[in-house]
């Protein structure tokens, strides 16, 4: 079958066979072209080294195999979109590589053995609608700590990273001293982080799904990160497993976001002067977790079916305030809506933990709950919400639209035992009679 490659350019069109590679028309075309590829089997790598839109049509794919990335961009203003790339090779060089800036990477698909996308002291770029997978290797299988992360950005400035779906590698996402960027709608699963940000400044983490990863959220020695409206669910299937860790983080807005069936909810330690308001914490192990934690503000939160709501060790003057527990019976003398009695967070579980992982087998058992119960010492320093609420606050995020409250649960299922129940009576005694 003859292939027809064809480089559009401002004032020619050229036509080559299918002996002709990507490389030789990336090469031939001048900076500013666009060059149209269509559906077909490729081979080799491609360097990027000048301005240009690489358009692939669906049905595209590069076979890579070396230890080289399939992809080097190092011009600015380039667009590559529409092609599958596999890189079956374990190895250090990404798949695709990029040092230009104002790159921008659109539904590629990727299946690698490293790296999936690395942006390296970039700025003003766009990855968008991206899927990016690490490739099975059944004869030559190798452990999460061996693998490389989705896409990974260093020293990146003002790129937006938006809608991929990145899945079984290291970390989904990673930034590491980088600092203005968007992560944005993209779904990251059976990772080992799903979003992993580390030394960074004035990064907005928003509309993001993570499932079924050791953690969900990891952001660490951070400053002035907005977190809002993810939806963190299920990160329970390890030992240290938690939807969100806050490690060294200072002035995080962390907000409107959906907890769900996690190990712990939220992991906030040794950070500092954080905002954590209008989130929803649903059927976690540990709704939230406070570590030598100090100065965060932690308001109007719902923490609704959790085994345990909050559990606080060597954290002080933190402010919570107007959090609703459902667990927790409180007394509303005055009508506000808020109890007069304080919900506080018995510490003696979390040190003994901390000091003797293997006594967590006890966790919620009588005995460890008669002990929290004698366990009275210093209850004037511990963790408390002052105020909290009788009832859910109205303006928490509430995930999507296929997600109800627990309790909206309960009821229905209730509801529908009842019914059943009702009618197993009824048609049973009519067959009786």
């Amino acid at each position: 079958m003859v292939l027809i490659l064809s480089i559009v350019c401002a004032n020619s069109v050229a036509n080559a066979q299918q002996h002709t590679s990507i490389q030789q028309l990336i090469d031939q075309a001048e900076a500013g072209d666009t060059i149209h590829i269509p559906a077909g089997y490729y081979t080799g790598a491609m360097i990027i080294d000048k301005p240009l839109q690489i358009i692939f049509s669906k049905g595209s794919v590069l076979t890579h195999e070396g230890s080289e990335s399939a992809v080097k961009i190092t011009s600015d203003h380039v667009k590559l979109s529409g092609l599958k790339i596999v890189d079956r090779e374990l190895k250090d060089a990404a798949t695709v590589f990029v040092t230009g800036d104002s790159v921008h990477l659109e539904a590629l698909h990727i299946q690698t053995g490293s790296y999936g996308i690395r942006l390296e002291k970039t700025q003003n770029g766009l990855l968008d609608e991206n899927r990016i997978e690490w490739l099975p290797d059944t004869e030559h299988p190798v452990s999460l700590s061996d693998k490389k992360n989705g896409i990974d950005l260093y020293g990146a400035y003002n790129n937006r990273i938006t809608n991929n779906h990145i899945r079984g590698v290291l970390d989904g996402i990673y930034l590491e001293r980088s600092k203005k960027n968007v992560v944005s709608q993209n779904v990251v699963e059976r990772a080992r982080y799903g979003i992993h940000a580390m030394y960074t400044e004035q990064t907005i983490i928003q509309k993001n799904t993570s499932r079924l990863n050791f953690t969900g959220i990891i952001v660490m020695v951070t400053r002035g990160l907005t977190i809002t409206e993810n939806r963190v669910v299920m990160q329970n299937e390890n030992v240290n497993s938690q939807g969100f860790l806050l490690y060294e983080t200072n002035g995080a807005t962390v907000q409107r976001n959906w907890i769900e069936g996690n190990r712990v909810g939220m992991n906030i330690q040794q950070s500092l002067d954080n905002q954590v308001m209008h989130n929803t914490f649903v059927n976690n192990y540990v709704g939230l977790q406070l570590m030598d934690a100090e100065n965060n503000l932690i308001t109007e939160n719902s923490f609704i079916g959790n085994i345990t709501g909050a559990r606080s060790v060597t954290s002080v003057d933190n402010s919570l305030s107007g959090n609703y527990w459902d667990a927790f019976k409180g007394v509303d003398s005055d009508g506000d809506g808020k109890s007069n009695l304080p919900y506080a967070m018995n510490p003696l579980s979390l040190a003994l933990f901390q000091s003797q992982p293997a006594f967590q087998l006890f966790y919620q058992s009588p005995g460890l709950e008669l002990l929290e119960r004698l366990y009275q010492a210093d209850s004037r320093t511990w963790s408390m919400d002052k105020e909290p609420l009788m009832a859910p606050p109205d303006n928490v995020f509430s995930g999507d639209s296929s997600h109800v409250l627990v309790k909206d649960r309960v009821n229905l299922i209730a509801f529908l035992l009842l019914s059943f129940g009702c009618s197993i009576f009824y048609f049973g005694r009519r067959k009786l009679l």
